[in-house]
């Protein structure tokens, strides 16, 4: 199966601030349609993330997302401190069943942690 992660769109940029300081994306070689690895990067000097635990999976159907799936990946909620990196093994067939051609977007919820309680979902957009 052909599977096309849009290497260079692969990830959408959370943004906080005007500017750019968390990414996730999926760990180079680490991903096929039994299980993911996905990795968090706050690139910012002085905030730290409060990460969510758990998951969204949707599919694009007939021109809308559709939610598919939804689990926890972790006990509680992980913070991401400055220029930090945190690490999640997805496994898809553990909620949902191996994923089929389409395309699919993960979404995962994060707060900032400064005080003024932005809450917001990173969007990871990817096609099988």
């Amino acid at each position: 199966m052909f599977m096309n992660i849009m290497k260079n769109l692969m990830y959408i940029f959370g943004t906080h601030n005007d500017y750019e300081l968390i990414k996730m994306y999926f760990k180079e070689n680490a991903f096929n349609t039994r299980n993911a690895i996905v990795i968090m990067a706050n690139n910012s000097a002085k905030e730290s993330f409060c990460i969510s635990p758990g998951f969204i999976l949707d599919k694009y159907e007939n021109g809308e997302w559709i939610t598919v799936a939804g689990w926890g990946t972790q006990e509680m909620s992980t913070f991401i401190q400055p220029f930090g990196t945190i690490e999640f093994t997805i496994e898809w067939t553990k909620e949902y069943k191996e994923l089929e051609s389409g395309r699919y977007r993960l979404l995962k919820e994060y707060t900032s942690n400064d005080g003024k309680g932005v809450h917001e979902n990173f969007k990871l957009e990817f096609e099988i």
